[in-house]
Formats: C-alpha cells, sequence, structure tokens
C-alpha cells in the first residue's frame, strides 16, 4: 500500500507495505534498496541532485557546513541519505519513506524516483532469488538423478554377480526348507525308535536310518550354503536400502522442482501503491538564512522608526 501527503516545508513523504507474510522482510530489503550506493546512483543519474541540493543555507546545502565543504559524490550521498528518512513498522511491515528537498518540486521528483528504483531494484532481486532458487532445484534433481542411477547400476551388478535376484527372499525359502527337513527327520526318528523297540530285527529299520542320514547330510550341506547367503543378505540389504532412499530422495527432489518451477514465474516483492507522490504548491523553497535576514532587517527598521 502507499499513501502519499506532502507538506508546505518541501517534504515529500509515502507509505508502503507488501503481502503477507514477509512485509517486515521486505520492507528492511527496499530500505537497504533504496539507501545503497547504488540507489543514489539511480536516482543522481536521473535528476539533477547536486544542483537541486546545492540549493539552500550555506549549513545544511550539499557543499555547506554539514557537508565538510566538500562537493564529491561521497559527500552527495551522505546528503541524499541524511534527507531521505525511512521508517519500519515492526508489527504491521508499513514503510515510511520521507524526503526532505529545497522546493516541494524536487522533493516530489526525487521521491517519485526513489520509489521507481526501489521497486525496480525488489523485481530485479525477487527474479534472481527464484533463478538461484531454481537452478540449485535443478541441480539437486540431477544429482538425485545419478545417484539413483548408481544403485540400481549397482543392485544389477550384484544380482548378476551372484545369479540370485533377492537373496532375502532366498534366505527366508532355504530356512523353511531347513525346518521342513529337521521336522521330517524329527518324525523319522520317532518311527524309527518306536519300530525298534517293538521289533529290532525289522528290516525297515535300516531302510529308516538311511533316510534319516540322508535328511541329516542334506540339511548340513542347506545350513552351510545358507551361511554363505546370509552374508550376501547383508550385502543386498545395504543395496536395497540405499535404492529405497535414493527413490524417495528423488520424489522430494521432484516435488522440490516442481515448486521452484512455479515460484520462478511468481513475483516474490510484490508492492502496491494505492496513490502517487502528490505535491503541494508552496512558493519557495526553505530559505532559512534569508528568512532569518528579513525578518532582522524588518525588526530593525521597525526599531529604528520606533524610535
Amino acid at each position: 500500500m502507499v499513501t502519499t501527503t506532502l507538506a508546505h516545508n518541501a517534504m515529500s513523504q509515502s507509505s508502503l507495505t507488501s503481502y503477507a507474510p514477509n512485509r517486515v522482510k521486505n520492507a528492511n530489503t527496499l530500505k537497504n534498496s533504496v539507501l545503497s550506493w547504488s540507489g543514489f546512483q539511480y536516482v543522481n543519474a536521473e535528476l539533477p541532485l547536486s544542483k537541486w541540493s546545492g540549493r539552500g543555507d550555506f549549513i545544511t546545502a550539499y557543499g555547506g557546513l554539514l557537508s565538510g565543504f566538500s562537493q564529491s559524490d561521497v559527500s552527495l550521498w551522505h546528503y541524499f541519505d541524511r534527507n531521505l528518512s525511512i521508517n519500519i513498522n515492526k508489527n504491521d511491515g508499513v514503510v515510511t519513506l520521507t524526503y526532505t528537498g529545497y522546493r516541494p518540486i524536487w522533493a516530489y521528483k526525487v521521491l517519485q524516483k526513489v520509489l521507481q528504483n526501489g521497486q525496480d531494484q525488489l523485481e530485479s532481486l525477487g527474479k534472481q532469488e527464484r533463478l538461484a532458487r531454481l537452478k540449485a532445484s535443478r541441480y539437486a534433481l540431477q544429482v538425485s538423478e545419478n545417484d539413483l542411477s548408481g544403485a540400481n547400476a549397482r543392485l544389477s551388478s550384484f544380482r548378476k554377480k551372484h545369479s540370485v535376484y533377492d537373496p532375502q527372499a532366498l534366505y527366508e525359502n532355504r530356512m523353511r526348507l531347513i525346518n521342513s527337513l529337521m521336522v521330517k527327520s524329527a518324525e523319522l526318528q520317532s518311527q524309527d525308535a518306536a519300530l525298534s523297540l517293538a521289533a529290532p530285527d525289522n528290516q525297515s529299520i535300516a531302510g529308516y536310518k538311511s533316510a534319516i542320514s540322508f535328511l541329516h547330510q542334506k540339511i548340513i550341506r542347506l545350513e552351510n550354503h545358507t551361511q554363505d547367503i546370509t552374508n550376501r543378505t547383508h550385502q543386498f540389504a545395504v543395496l536395497k536400502a540405499k535404492q529405497s532412499i535414493d527413490e524417495k530422495v528423488l520424489t522430494l527432489a521432484k516435488v522440490d522442482y516442481q515448486k521452484a518451477l512455479t515460484e520462478a514465474a511468481t513475483p516474490s516483492y510484490i508492492m502496491m501503491m494505492l496513490s502517487p507522490p502528490s505535491q503541494t504548491h508552496a512558493p519557495t523553497g526553505p530559505d532559512r538564512v534569508l528568512s532569518v535576514l528579513i525578518v532582522f532587517i524588518v525588526t530593525l527598521l521597525i526599531w529604528s522608526f520606533l524610535r
């Protein structure tokens, strides 16, 4: 929001704010921009600041006592900074800009350029920030894609090297098979023990013992091979976890990139002006020394006449 008033003492004033939620931050950005050296250079290039600022009494005018009688660009910048007041309301982020000049029309034109430059600088800064954000997001997306591609390649190489797609599933299947064989062996041992007690000379006893021995040897072979699978399962779990993490990171990177694309087309600093700077029609500038001299001379004449 911008509201503008202009007093008769050659003072141009404007109040503005930006849209929520970053009003105070935007206000400080605007203040730093218009008070900077580049902000001064812009106004100085557009308007005859040195000529306008040199008017007035020998104390406050540019090149006068407060300027150390210097007429350099730096002294002009300090004069510009001294006469441009920027106050920020910390509660609502409203910025009040006040410029004091020798004549109302000059103060009006200076403040007009200050506002124009401030808005241009905020727009440029916002564009730079959005492009930097988009560039960083695009880079993060590329890194995530490369990471996932590497994780997939390592997982594929592991599977090809060990001729197994999922060692974890293979391990679980082997354990189920071992458990099944152990149960079967226990059943045969129970039947063999019962038959040995009931009929020690039964020829089937030899068959039971042969089957039990076969199952025992098979269980041992499976257990030995399962130990090797266990080591591969650990390696596979690490590779699989890395792949899963990279997939999630890539998903987040895609969401962030789409958000950055949307933000790239949306202004970061939105300023709205309710009314342009206005100006009054004061007849003269603040001729302080001249006014004092006139009052002194008039007073002296009246005093002389009364004597």
